[in-house]
């Protein structure tokens, strides 16, 4: 079975980033911040290799979700400064865990990623989210891997909770949730998880 909880809660949870993202008075801890009236998801977090593009219409979006791998592992001990990643992630698990660390942090953002989407756009109902990672494959070649993929309504984004909402629990409440098995069984297989 895939320990997909694990691999979650690799990070520190999405109300720390949440929190980083979504201060108050459009304020973030982060110097993206400093001189943009606009916070969002890509000014604060593009710089670690996370970015959002989206096709938006008058009641419906898709909205892709990308982390630069490389980039990412990268900042992680500037992430862990900045308390947003968990400061006991040894270099070595950096280095052996990348798709885990990768997932983790991919799965901690979405849900920054889906109320931005709503908060911004009143009109929206529907959404598709797709969470794709930029890879060098094992040939040296750049790659983007499917991670995971779910659907969203404005009726659910209303349900929620957002101060309080485990970043784990999008897996269980957002239809059509799907992991790429491929990326799950290399993440399995990074950490020893059978």
């Amino acid at each position: 079975m895939w320990n997909v909880v694990r691999i979650a809660c690799a990070c520190l949870a999405v109300g720390a980033i949440g929190e980083f993202v979504h201060a108050d008075e459009g304020e973030t801890q982060g110097e993206a911040s400093q001189n943009s009236g606009k916070i969002d998801v890509n000014s604060v977090f593009g710089r670690f290799g996370y970015a959002t593009t989206s096709k938006i219409d008058q009641k419906s979006c898709q909205i892709t979700l990308k982390l630069d791998q490389k980039a990412f592992i990268e900042k992680v001990p500037m992430l862990q400064a900045m308390q947003l990643l968990n400061p006991d992630i040894t270099q070595t698990k950096i280095n052996t865990e990348p798709t885990v660390l990768s997932m983790a942090f991919s799965l901690n953002m979405a849900p920054v990623a889906i109320k931005e989407v709503y908060d911004e756009n009143p009109g929206v109902d529907r959404c598709s989210f797709r969470q794709n990672v930029a890879v060098v494959d094992d040939y040296g070649n750049d790659r983007d891997e499917w991670f995971f993929s779910f659907a969203f309504s404005r009726q659910l984004y209303k349900r929620i909770n957002w101060d309080k909402f485990p970043p784990q629990n999008l897996m269980k409440i957002a239809p059509e949730f799907r992991f790429n098995p491929v990326v799950m069984m290399k993440a399995n297989n990074e950490s020893g998880s059978q």
